[in-house]
């Protein structure tokens, strides 16, 4: 009679903690991975960018000298060996419709990307950082082989705005300029003033 019951107890305990997984797991991979804790049609998020898609609520992260608006992306790379490298973030080149993205040195123009849409731009914003650091509510947008988690970047070279990514285990960021990948000790990253975002 002990054993039945104590059978039958460890069989609920069982099913308690069967149900409680299946219902926590989903939870934190949709917090984890997609920053989304709200369905908020005014969160940013990121856009398949289309030959027939606007760019009206593409999200700005500054103007260039000659007044051109700077908009984000992001693309998956993958190497000529047909390895898959990551996602990484970059800067939309609107005029070549193109995702300009850089790795281990090299600058890419990707032509199958994402961009960042905004409806309400106060929603992010940009916070100076160096040597790695990020600060609180920091935006993820992809990853690659070598870095669980990629931050986008922004900083200066010859008077222009690069956006790029934050390599933390080099204490750098990266983006692309001429065909080339530029680093920053000194940049600013893009992050969440209320922690919420939509993939």
């Amino acid at each position: 009679m002990l054993s039945r019951t104590l059978i039958g107890i460890g069989f609920a305990a069982l099913v308690g903690v069967t149900i409680t997984i299946c219902v926590l797991v989903p939870i934190f991979k949709r917090s984890s991975s997609s920053w989304s804790f709200n369905e908020d049609e005014s969160e940013p998020e990121w856009v398949a960018f289309k030959d027939n898609v606007s760019l009206t609520n593409a999200y700005v992260a500054g103007y260039q000298t000659n007044d051109d608006p700077v908009f984000i992306c992001r693309a998956d790379y993958e190497h000529y060996a047909g390895v898959y490298i990551g996602i990484f973030p970059g800067t939309l080149d609107p005029r070549k419709r193109v995702c300009l993205i850089s790795y281990g040195g090299n600058s890419y123009e990707m032509t199958t990307f994402e961009f960042l849409k905004a409806k309400d731009e106060s929603k992010l914003t940009w916070v100076t950082s160096s040597k790695g650091d990020l600060p609180m509510g920091t935006l993820i947008a992809g990853s690659s082989d070598v870095t669980d988690e990629l931050p986008i970047a922004k900083f200066y070279h010859k008077n222009q705005i690069l956006i790029g990514k934050v390599e933390a285990r080099d204490e750098l960021a990266y983006a692309s300029y001429d065909d080339t990948e530029v680093e920053a000790i000194e940049y600013e990253v893009l992050c969440l003033t209320n922690f919420s975002f939509k993939k």
